[in-house]
């Protein structure tokens, strides 16, 4: 079963999360042209989850999984892990529901655990900032168009 997350800045593919029910309902990211053709994955089995991102360039797409967030070419190159370092020098918390920047420099996060709320980070995990502080974690952020 594929369930669409995001289209490419251009328009031009669509990042999709793949069930594969015969290793037990197990999921990968796959890139699928919009224009037809097979899909193609870019992420190990289990390594997914259903929120990403692009980059505004198309070059990079983050997500997350398993409570840390990742990032990965379109064509599956260069997959990493994000270190988030946390200003008391921790790397904690459950991080999830990962979006870029408009400039592609920053993302955006959700963390779950002792200081819940909504984070932004540089791409490599430095400066964070939190965003919001609350009882509850927040969710599926994302940056809106600039107010001026």
């Amino acid at each position: 079963m594929d369930t669409p997350l995001a289209y490419s800045p251009d328009g031009s593919q669509l990042l999709i999360d793949r069930a594969d029910p015969s290793r037990g309902s197990v999921h990968a990211l796959f890139v699928a042209p919009i224009s037809g053709g097979q899909p193609h994955q870019i992420t190990p089995w289990g390594l997914t989850d259903d929120y990403a991102s692009w980059s505004s360039d198309g070059r990079t797409i983050v997500f997350g999984t398993g409570g840390s967030l990742y990032r990965v070419s379109p064509d599956g190159q260069g997959l990493a892990k994000i270190s988030l370092q946390l200003l008391d020098g921790s790397s904690g918390g459950t991080a999830f529901d990962v979006a870029f920047s408009p400039d592609g420099r920053r993302i955006v996060f959700s963390l779950g655990g002792p200081e819940p709320g909504i984070y932004s980070a540089n791409l490599d995990g430095s400066d964070v900032k939190q965003l919001t502080t609350g009882p509850t974690d927040g969710h599926h952020a994302n940056w809106g168009p600039a107010v001026g």
